[in-house]
């Protein structure tokens, strides 16, 4: 046998060591599989690989001779070693194949011949894609395969496969490329592993998984009796396992016997019932179902545990394996789930075990259901033997909540929703202050209440009413008030009655015998002692008659104990006969309880009425004392009120609807009763129910009503309980009801079923709510953004899909399978990465998560700055951590980019040449530019971390601080937002003027002060020499022109001499442009002082018609000058505003010649006022050609003209607007406009209705 050509020596060698690593692979992985004969056979395989390695690796690296004898000696080591190697891999039992490059079959070893049926020959040159693949191969599967191959990767896969025989068996498959010392792929090296087994397994859980859900939800849906589902469970368990028989026993309450239930014979589809089991004969059994959850004899006649029934039971009835599940409830063994098996032994594998425990816990669940119906029934009979109404208030929502009784006592409609304030309506005036005192005492002190009290009912009724009330308190806090309501009106009367007959039979001596009644005269002694006493007494008459006083047959404890509480009632001493007569003189009768002793020493309980007897002159002559036998009454009171406390119990802890149903066998459905909560819960009234039983079952689901229906019918049809959940619509809400009932038959064949509504909404939405839960857990797990890791000590276990991508690996089976290979061994700051992941690990573990940055390294080798959360959490017995990695390369890089344009905001605001100074809310300086350094004379440094103020002169100086905490507190803007001019101090102390401009921001929550400060030295020498220009232009110009314009009014008059027309036109136009050039003068003055804020108003008063009427008499001469009218419309009558006169006629001035100058000869100018909300608002409408829509946005500025040329024409300086808007604002006004091109102009001021103003300058 020639040496394999084209396989170099280092080839040969990493062939061999793939094979011992394979060989190992095979070991561990098959070790829980494998019997001791297995193990062995291995070892032995692992000892032939290891020699053929080193036998291999030796030739291989020894140096060649060129001799023939060593070539041939060569020849024969390798001859040697390659049968040595396929003497290894043929008897190796995992089947495994070589393909060359292109997944062509070269090489298989005798397991995979035996597992595929093929012979080598008929392998050869064959794909395994290709051979061994069947129908039901999944294609997605093979396509990864080929992927793989193609990819030169190889691949691990799960595939079913079939053989020759066409046999499905499921194969593991391992694929690896292997490649020539070139580094090209030369073969692929495959391993395949038969998991048929394992998914066999896999899909009997799944089938049985499939069973419990299938049956939870059938139990749970529909209601049986214990019977059927005690049948039921048997007869699945018999068709699942596919045994004989399957029975389910009951201990007895000694422990001493077991008893069948029922037994399932599953060949004869037969259940039978009543054997029973004396466990006296089963010891061993009885201790090992006691202490066992599961006994799986796999061959029961010689298990220990179950041998002892191989005579009295195994062999009679061929049974040879035993399979029982204890049945747990309330945490004891109550019985037994039995599965037997015939003919043969059965080795009963874990998850059919598991799976008749499940259906033992299905019983125990039938057993609670079984105890909660029959504890509702007790409940329902309870509620019909108190006639008492009810009622009760959560304090949370202040819902009060009455019985059907109550709302009779109230004689109120069944369909009365109660409100607290209309309940306590309903009590006298002089009852709901004890009502209120009640409640109060109660929520303070936990104790309840029980008062008699009067109330009128909703029909006009008075009656009497005793009104009993309990507290629920939670963590020391009152929740919710709760009792019960009697209508005690017919007892008030009769007492009523009784004291006022009383009073009528002082002097009536009955003879009857069932009232004692007992006579004295003032002193207390006895003159009459009728039958009626002597029967209950035991005392004859003649023995006390004009003998003995009362106290006799008394109490003495009782009558010393009534005379302490009298006397200091009194407040004088009560005692002897006077205990018993003293209130009875003062009311006229009194009635109490009192002990009597007969005269064989019984006590008896008595009402007594003593009445005061007087004759015409009402003096006293005797007292009569009426006493009756109350005993009888006070044990069925007392037995009442235990009855009512214990109804009062049982309602209050179960909140559930209750009901009786009569059902008949011709279909029709009668409701008998129904309590107030089935309505509520329903959402029907009970006159809708009681008129048509088919009105309860309206809002039931549209999708569960036939599953309603058909329980219904089932019960009425078999006799049987009726049990059902589905779902209802209740205001549009959907809710979920669990009903359930009993029946009682009753005549014609038809039953009562008494049952109960449950509200099990919560605990439905709570079992969907988890399901999505977790689905939503694992789609989050699946498509979350970070990669999420879950690890137990440095060893990852899972991870999901974002994993992969931001490690970037291809696959999990590329993953590093610990913490410490995703990160370098050292930080980029130093640290040593494992280290401090373990200390992560530790912190974590401590206080149950912790966060941190981490650099890791992706699979490629890059590094990534990462955010880590690790969270602890248990895993069974040890500690596991979620590790969360978000990738923050983007933040890194945006916080790179936020340094870099801080840094540049910083340059620019250092170069401003205005000063910038930032402050927090103390007013302590955080910053400090270069050009405040040069404006202060201060360096940064110094200032930062000072309080600004140091920067201000008096007074701005001590009052900075107050200005700052008053604008935090009240919002009040006085300096935020606008520009003003102060004065600032230089660190030598020179004051000097400056332009402060201040704005807010918010940084981390809280504000911060950002100050602009403009040096404006050189702007106050410019307005300075603006001003004595001004001055200059006041006194040089307007003084000379005012003698010019007189001058021409002289000579224009006449006065010098008569003038020629040439020469009188020449001086009015001297005269009107002079008038013009001081008008302007005028204007320019008032826009310096308006600017400078030195105009000067006198407020006054004024009626706005007084106001019109004078600026239309001052300006007549614009009449005749433009050839216009005047036309003063509507206006409102006394109205009146505060503005300084002179200068609101200088507006009205200026919009009267605005409207003239530009109205057409002939034209009406209409002049108006108007109220418009708490303003009166004062317009001019002319007839011109209007503003153009262009120079609307200018009509107010200076010197602004629509057009220059018709401007020019009319005259006009650009300044009558200006000043109009100027003086309108400044007296507290507004001024606008409305015009479109070619209809004329309204302007229109408007003005506050008798505003007032604080201060009568604006200097």
């Amino acid at each position: 046998m020639k040496p394999p050509s084209g396989f170099g020596k280092r080839w040969l060698l990493a062939l061999l060591i793939l094979l011992l690593a394979i060989a190992l692979v095979l070991l561990f992985g098959q070790q829980e599989q494998m019997a001791a004969s297995a193990g062995l056979r291995t070892v032995t395989f692992l000892v032939l690989c290891v020699l053929a390695a080193g036998c291999v690796a030796l030739l291989a690296l020894s140096p060649v001779k060129t001799s023939a004898q060593s070539q041939e000696r060569h020849l024969q080591s390798l001859t040697i070693s390659d049968a040595l190697l396929a003497q290894i891999t043929q008897r190796s039992e995992q089947p495994m194949l070589l393909t060359d490059a292109h997944g062509h079959i070269v090489w298989v070893n005798s397991a995979f011949e035996s597992a595929s049926g093929f012979q080598r020959r008929e392998l050869m040159d064959q794909t395994v894609i290709g051979l061994l693949q069947g129908p039901e191969t999944d294609p997605d599967t093979l396509k990864t395969m080929q992927q793989g191959l193609l990819a030169q990767r190889g691949y691990t896969v799960e595939v079913l496969l079939y053989n020759k025989d066409k046999q499905r068996h499921w194969h593991a498959i391992e694929c690896k490329p292997l490649f020539d010392d070139n580094g090209s792929l030369s073969h692929f090296f495959a391993l395949h592993r038969d998991i048929s087994v394992k998914k066999q397994i896999h899909q009997r859980l799944r089938h049985h998984n499939s069973v419990l859900v299938a049956m939870h939800r059938e139990l749970t849906s529909i209601r049986r009796s214990r019977e059927q589902v005690m049948q039921r469970i048997v007869s699945v368990i018999a068709d699942v396992l596919n045994v004989e028989r399957v029975s389910i026993w009951f201990f007895s309450k000694d422990k001493q016997r077991l008893n069948c239930e029922v037994m399932y014979e599953r060949s004869k589809e037969h259940y039978t019932r009543g054997l029973e089991l004396d466990m006296a004969l089963t010891p061993r059994y009885q201790r090992a179902l006691l202490n066992e959850r599961y006994i799986a004899a796999h061959e029961a006649r010689s298990d220990a545990r179950t041998a002892e029934f191989t005579d009295i039971y195994f062999t009679p009835l061929n049974i040879f394996a035993l399979l029982d599940a204890a049945i747990i409830h309330n945490g004891e063994t109550v019985g037994v789930i039995c599965v037997e098996h015939i003919n043969e032994p059965r080795f009963w594998e874990y998850d059919e075990q598991l799976f008749v425990g499940s259906m033992a816990d299905l019983v125990q669940v039938e057993l609670v259901r079984e105890e909660r119906w029959h504890n509702e029934s007790i409940l329902e009979r309870t509620g019909h033997v108190a006639n008492v109404g009810g009622w009760e208030l959560d304090l949370n929502t202040m819902k009060l909540e009455w019985t059907r009784q109550t709302k009779r006592i109230h004689e109120v409609d069944e369909s009365f929703e109660p409100k607290l304030d209309q309940a306590i309506a309903f009590y006298a005036p002089e009852a709901r202050s004890k009502i209120e005192q009640a409640v109060k005492q109660a929520m303070t002190t936990g104790r309840g209440w029980d008062l008699e009290l009067p109330m009128v009912t909703a029909r006009g009724r008075q009656i009497w009413v005793r009104a009993v009330g309990e507290v629920v308190m939670k963590d020391d806090k009152p929740e919710r008030l709760y009792g019960t309501f009697q209508d005690v009106t017919e007892r008030k009367q009769t007492q009523s009655e009784l004291e006022r007959t009383t009073a009528l039979l002082r002097n009536v001596l009955s003879a009857a015998s069932e009232v004692s009644i007992i006579a004295t005269d003032p002193d207390g002694l006895i003159t009459v002692f009728n039958r009626g006493a002597e029967r209950l007494l035991g005392y004859r008459a003649s023995e006390l008659v004009g003998v003995a006083t009362p106290a006799i047959f008394h109490d003495a404890n009782e009558v010393r104990t009534r005379g302490e509480h009298l006397s200091q009632e009194l407040d004088k001493p009560v005692d002897g006969f006077r205990v018993f007569v003293e209130m009875a003189e003062r009311r006229g009768a009194e009635k109490r309880q009192w002990t009597y002793l007969r005269k064989n020493g019984e006590s008896v309980q008595v009402s007594l009425v003593v009445t005061a007897m007087r004759d015409e002159q009402q003096r006293i002559i005797g007292y009569l004392g009426i006493a009756q036998d109350i005993t009888e009454q006070l044990n069925a009171q007392r037995a009442l009120l235990e009855s009512k406390a214990q109804y009062d119990e049982l309602t209050a802890r179960i909140p559930i609807g209750t009901y009786s149903v009569l059902l008949r066998k011709d279909g029709r459905i009668e409701f008998t009763y129904v309590s107030q909560r089935f309505c509520q819960m329903l959402g029907v009234t009970e006159k809708a129910v009681f008129e048509n039983a088919i009105n309860a079952f309206k809002p039931a689901h549209p999708d569960d009503l036939p599953s309603l229906i058909a329980a219904n019918d089932y019960a009425r049809d078999n006799m049987t309980d009726f049990r059902w959940q589905g779902r209802f619509v209740i205001n549009g809400e959907i809710r979920y009801f669990r009903i359930a009932s009993t029946p009682t038959p009753v005549e014609d064949g038809a039953g009562l079923w008494n049952g109960v509504v449950i509200d099990v909404t919560d605990y439905c939405l709570a079992q969907q709510a988890l399901e999505e839960n977790e689905a939503k857990f694992r789609t989050l797990f699946e498509r979350a953004n970070d990669a999420i890791l879950l690890c137990t000590n440095n060893q990852i276990l899972d991870c999901n899909p974002c994993t992969l991508t931001m490690f970037r690996y291809d696959e999990l089976a590329q993953m590093p399978t610990t913490i410490d290979s995703l990160s370098p061994d050292i930080q980029p700051d130093g640290r040593d990465a494992r280290q401090q992941m373990r200390q992560a690990f530790e912190l974590a573990t401590r206080d149950q998560q912790a966060r941190f940055d981490w650099w890791f390294k992706r699979g490629d080798g890059s590094l990534f700055p990462a955010e880590v959360q690790l969270s602890a959490f248990r895993l069974g017995e040890q500690t596991a951590w979620q590790m969360t990695v978000r990738d923050i390369t983007g933040r890194k890089i945006a916080e790179q980019q936020a340094h870099e344009q801080h840094e540049h905001t910083q340059a620019i605001i250092n170069n401003v040449l205005d000063g910038i100074i930032t402050i927090d809310a103390s007013g302590i300086v955080s910053s400090f530019n270069h050009s405040a350094e040069k404006l202060f004379g201060y360096r940064s440094e110094e200032m930062i971390g000072q309080n600004v103020n140091v920067l201000m002169p008096e007074p701005y100086h001590s009052e900075h601080d107050g200005h700052i905490a008053r604008y935090l507190k009240t919002g009040e803007r006085r300096i935020i937002g606008r520009v003003r001019e102060v004065h600032a101090r230089h660190r030598n102390g020179e004051v000097f003027p400056v332009e402060l401009s201040v704005s807010q921001i918010t940084r981390g929550g809280k504000p911060v002060f950002i100050g602009m400060i403009r040096d404006i030295n050189e702007r106050k020498r410019i307005e300075k020499m603006k001003t004595e220009f001004l001055s200059t232009v006041n006194h040089e110009l307007r003084t000379p022109l005012t003698s010019i314009i007189g001058a021409l009014s002289l000579i224009g008059s006449g006065a010098l001499g008569p003038l020629d027309d040439k020469a009188s036109q020449m001086v009015r136009i001297a005269k009107s442009n002079s008038q013009r050039l001081t008008r302007l003068i005028n204007d320019l003055l008032d826009m310096d002082k308006m600017a400078a804020g030195k105009m000067v108003f006198d407020w006054q008063l004024l009626s706005v018609a007084s106001l019109l009427e004078k600026a239309i008499q001052q300006h007549r001469g614009l009449e005749s000058s433009y050839g216009v009218n005047f036309v003063i419309g509507a206006q409102p009558k006394s109205a009146e505003i505060e503005v300084d006169e002179s200068r609101f006629l200088q507006i009205l001035g200026n919009l009267l010649s605005n409207a003239a100058k530009f109205s057409p000869s002939g034209a009406d100018i209409e002049i108006d006022s108007h109220l418009q909300g708490k303003e009166i608002c004062i317009s001019v409408r002319d007839s011109g050609p209007g503003i153009a829509e262009d120079f609307h946005s200018r009509i107010f500025q200076k010197f602004s003209q629509a057009d220059s040329s018709d401007s020019r024409r009319k005259g006009g300086t650009g300044l009558g607007l200006a000043i109009s808007k100027e003086l309108t604002e400044s007296m507290g006004g507004r001024i606008g406009f409305e015009s479109e091109p070619g209809q004329g102009v309204r302007f229109f001021v408007c003005f506050p209705l008798k505003s007032p103003v604080a201060t009568k300058s604006l200097h």
